[in-house]
């Protein structure tokens, strides 16, 4: 896993961080780029979340 790195960004009209990790999955021929990206919750009490 590698981190891009974290961008500005506005979100419902905050300003807030988002940061992205990227990784590359590679099995015999076929290869994958998976990108994750965090945004910073705890400026978003409301923000709904799964579990």
């Amino acid at each position: 896993m590698k981190e891009i790195g974290t961008l500005d960004n506005i979100y419902e009209g905050q300003s807030t961080k988002i940061r992205i990790q990227a990784g590359i999955h590679i099995e015999d021929v076929d290869k994958e780029i998976v990108l994750y990206m965090f945004i910073l919750l705890s400026e978003f009490p409301n923000f709904p979340v799964l579990i």
